[in-house]
Order: structure tokens, then C-alpha cells, then sequence
């Protein structure tokens, strides 16, 4: 959501301090909360929708204080703390590791050992490199390079091999806080629709 429509959801002026978005959101949490609204789906939505709103302005606010970037996510369109990429687009702290919608990071152990594999093949091809550059003997000098040789192609095919399986490493909690996150998006969103809605027919 946009901070229009975070501010707009929350009942708040557009130039609303911090203690206004609190005072605003337990005012409206107290009467739209599930305890007191119970069955009433639409009540459950509209706290969705508000809780989101106010999740997305305090941490704008924060880290504005902390002299952070804030802006809107080019993959997400969620409004927040922002990190601008290589690319100069602006995305948020959860989305800065997504390629196409897919995270790489945090990777599986499994991965993680095969990288290090990567690195240690990699470093006995540099270091039987140097030993034959520095080697007197010929003989001892090939044996060196072959090492090296063999040790670097090795190391290349565990990279390749990697870096083809690294698809999207998510574990099954990140999964499910994934999709708890995506259906408070959408829950906020059809809060925001009906708020929209009503403010025509008000007027």
C-alpha cells in the first residue's frame, strides 16, 4: 500500500505525526479487534487491512529516524523501508534477495557445503599453481600444474552444480510466513477496495 492509502485507511491527515498513526490505530484496533467483532468477517479485514497500514507507516517512520531509505518496493508495491539496487530500483528489506519472486538467500546447508567444496577445490588449484611456478624440478613442476588443473576443473563443475540447483531456497516456515504475509496483503487490500467504495457514496 501506498502511504495515501495507509494514512487513508488509519482515518489520518496526510502530514500525521507518529503518536497521531498510534493514537489512530488503537482507537480503531479496540473496535475492529476479533475478540470483540467475532464472526464478522468484514470487521476481520478491516483489522487485517488497518494493522497492515500501521506495520507499514511505523516502520517508514523508524527508519526515517534513523536516517534510512523509505520508499514504495518495485516488486511487492509495499511502502516501507526501502534498499535500492544495482538496478536503481527501490525494493524492500524482504524482497532485496528476490530475483523474479523467489528468494536466494538464507540457501540450504546442503548448498552452503557445496559452496564451501567450491572454495576449497578452488584455492588447492591456486595454491598447486604457485608450488609449480615456483618448483625447480620439471618433472615435480607438471605434476604441480596437473593438480592444479585438475583441482580448478573440479572445482568449476561443483559451481556449475550449484549454482544450477539454487532455484529458490525457501524452508517450509518461510513458505508459510510467505503465505500468511500475502493473504494479510490481500485481506488489506479488499478493506482498502470497500473503504474506497463507501467514500463516494458518503460524499
Amino acid at each position: 500500500m501506498s502511504p495515501a492509502e495507509c494514512l487513508a485507511l488509519l482515518q489520518l491527515p496526510e502530514a500525521a505525526s507518529v503518536d497521531q498513526i498510534k493514537a489512530a490505530y488503537r482507537q480503531l484496533a479496540q473496535r475492529l479487534h476479533p475478540d470483540k467483532q467475532r464472526g464478522d468477517a468484514q470487521a476481520q479485514r478491516q483489522f487485517a487491512a488497518i494493522s497492515s497500514a500501521y506495520r507499514s507507516l511505523m516502520q517508514a517512520a523508524r527508519a526515517v529516524e534513523q536516517n534510512r531509505k523509505i520508499g514504495v518496493c518495485v516488486h511487492c508495491a509495499d511502502f516501507g523501508e526501502v534498499v535500492i539496487g544495482l538496478d536503481g530500483r527501490a525494493r524492500c528489506t524482504r524482497c532485496i534477495f528476490r530475483p523474479e519472486g523467489g528468494r536466494l538467500l538464507p540457501m540450504p546447508i546442503l548448498d552452503v557445503a557445496r559452496c564451501l567444496g567450491t572454495v576449497i577445490l578452488l584455492s588447492a588449484a591456486l595454491v598447486c599453481l604457485i608450488a609449480a611456478l615456483r618448483a625447480v624440478d620439471a618433472t615435480r613442476s607438471f605434476q604441480l600444474a596437473a593438480a592444479a588443473f585438475g583441482s580448478g576443473l573440479l572445482g568449476l563443475a561443483a559451481l556449475a552444480c550449484t549454482t544450477l540447483r539454487i532455484v529458490h531456497c525457501l524452508s517450509d516456515r518461510e513458505k508459510r510466513l510467505r503465505q500468511s504475509y500475502r493473504t494479510t496483503e490481500l485481506e488489506a487490500d479488499a478493506a482498502l477496495r470497500e473503504h474506497q467504495d463507501r467514500q463516494p457514496s458518503s460524499q
